[in-house]
């Protein structure tokens, strides 16, 4: 297929043209998998990053606003679309793995077990190399978002998601070894 200019290619988006569609996909999904996969070093996840962003292309077809170009635009969903799975996986390892507050009525049994748990958690968190402790410690226990980690540290953007998947990474390696931490993966 030859060519699309920006107003065809808008139109074609709109109109949910299938061959535009395919050819986007074709010309511009490797690359956006290699991006994906850079921020995720996750080969499923990069692949299911470059789907989310076609079918959300599709998904909002009628609403499409692209001033640039559409590679820019791809590329663009593609990284964002993967931050956003790492700082979810990023916030669920948060929630289930470092959370400590007992809920009422818990037995004292459960308590001390807990009190376990957390003692195992910072462990693995003292375990961290120091630049990846020090990111993980700044992004969970001073909840600066990872552009502020990197402007505090004076570090790119990805090394911050970088030194955070290491350090759950780590952690959850760390806890399985324990057995306090089952993957379904």
């Amino acid at each position: 297929m030859s060519e699309y200019c920006l107003p065809d290619i808008v139109a074609g988006i709109r109109n949910r043209d299938r061959e535009l569609f395919s050819w986007l996909f074709d010309r511009y999904s490797h690359t956006m998998y290699l991006i994906a996969l850079d921020i995720l070093h996750d080969h499923e996840g990069a692949r299911d990053t470059v789907q989310e962003a076609f079918l959300k292309l599709w998904e909002k077809s009628e609403a499409i606003d692209i001033q640039t170009s559409i590679k820019s635009y791809l590329f663009r969903t593609s990284a964002n679309l993967a931050i956003n799975k790492l700082k979810k996986e990023s916030r669920i390892v948060h929630r289930e793995e470092l959370q400590t507050v007992p809920e009422a009525g818990v037995h004292t049994e459960n308590r001390a077990e807990e009190k376990e748990f957390e003692q195992y958690i910072h462990h693995a968190i003292d375990s961290l190399p120091p630049q990846c402790r020090r990111v993980f410690t700044l992004s969970r226990f001073n909840d600066m978002s990872p552009p502020d980690i990197a402007q505090h540290l004076n570090i790119s953007l990805n090394t911050v998601y970088t030194h955070l998947t290491m350090a759950i990474r780590i952690i959850k390696e760390r806890l399985k070894k324990e057995k306090l931490f089952f993957n379904n993966h």
